[in-house]
């Protein structure tokens, strides 16, 4: 039996398992008085959020402590070289 003789659509599977950093943190209570701070990331192939815990994907729908989301607090920077502004 031919292994290749099923065509694999590489594209279809490298976006479900593609994740792109967003700018939010999913903010977590897993005690009553601790908060956590989860970088947010999305799925490319269903814009779902996940964050990252114990080396898997996570989605935030999934999770009980789950709370709210955060944007992230970045400054942007002026490069006097070009004069422009860098995130």
């Amino acid at each position: 039996m031919d292994m290749l003789s099923e065509q694999v659509n590489w594209n279809e599977l490298k976006s479900g398992i593609t994740y792109t950093e967003s700018d939010s943190l999913a903010v977590l209570r897993p005690e009553r008085n601790t908060l956590q701070f989860q970088p947010v990331y999305l799925n490319a192939a269903t814009n779902d959020p996940f964050v990252r815990i114990e080396n898997q994907w996570v989605p935030v729908k999934g999770l009980k402590t789950f709370e709210r989301y955060q944007r992230l607090g970045r400054k942007k920077l002026f490069d006097t070289a070009t004069l422009e502004t860098l995130d």
